[in-house]
């Protein structure tokens, strides 16, 4: 659950599912993960989804223009059955939309179909959404990204988020922030400390190394990164499953 960045990570480990471990690559024209190379948004949302067929399901709506968070959604469900993989992105700015899990429906056309649920909180998404889900997730990965989030900035409520997850019996792991190609944005240290609170942290600190190049704007990067970063986060689950099954 996050920003944009982890929904580029969801789509680069989507597609290494759904393409029999193939990786996609930077040259790529349209790009899975450079929305920019699309002609706007819902058609990026149309073809990011036809080439998961039929394994994903996304409710997927913008406006094109100047971003509006209460007309906007983008929740995406990978379901492969025969393989028993099961992927979900959740786009969490300061509200949740509506989701119909792994229900074959049409894509959200206009923003009419955009109806929100409520203003829940981190904890409150996970207690209502992310425990009911069908197949429930084993492990669950978010980071609020470049968005100003002071929820997660205090204590309280970093607790009570771990907490929830381990009540339905979910391994939390916290991203950290990615780094800007330029550099200036330095991540709250208070957001930072989930890595302390949850029970696995994927640091990606090392972000700070990729050369500008390896971005297509300020914040996103072109393969392989995703990739790496997926490869990072597969790398800590496997590690930690194989702790527990010796403890």
């Amino acid at each position: 659950m996050g920003d944009s960045l982890t929904r580029y990570q969801y789509l680069d480990m989507a597609y290494f599912l759904s393409h029999n471990g193939t990786c996609i690559s930077n040259n790529d024209r349209p790009n899975m993960v450079i929305e920019k190379t699309h002609a706007d948004w819902n058609t990026f949302y149309n073809f990011t989804n036809s080439i998961l067929e039929p394994f994903e399901t996304c409710d997927c709506f913008r406006i094109e223009g100047r971003l509006n968070t209460a007309t906007v959604t983008e929740n995406r469900y990978f379901l492969d059955t025969e393989r028993n993989n099961t992927v979900t992105y959740l786009q969490k700015f300061d509200i949740v939309a509506p989701i119909e899990i792994h229900n074959k429906h049409e894509l959200i056309t206009c923003e009419n179909n955009v109806s929100f649920i409520n203003h829940w909180s981190w904890a409150e998404t996970v207690q209502n959404l992310v425990c009911n889900m069908i197949p429930k997730p084993s492990a669950f990965v978010w980071n609020s990204g470049l968005w100003e989030d002071s929820e997660l900035a205090q204590i309280d409520a970093q607790l009570q988020m771990t907490s929830s997850l381990r009540d339905c019996g979910n391994v939390s792991v916290y991203k950290t922030t990615t780094i800007t190609k330029d550099g200036r944005h330095i991540p709250d240290k208070n957001r930072e400390r989930m890595c302390s609170v949850a029970d696995l942290c994927l640091n990606v600190s090392w972000t700070g190394m990729v050369p500008s190049d390896l971005y297509w704007d300020n914040m996103h990067f072109v393969p392989p990164i995703y990739s790496m970063l997926n490869l990072q986060l597969l790398s800590l689950l496997a590690f930690y499953e194989e702790v527990n099954f010796f403890e």
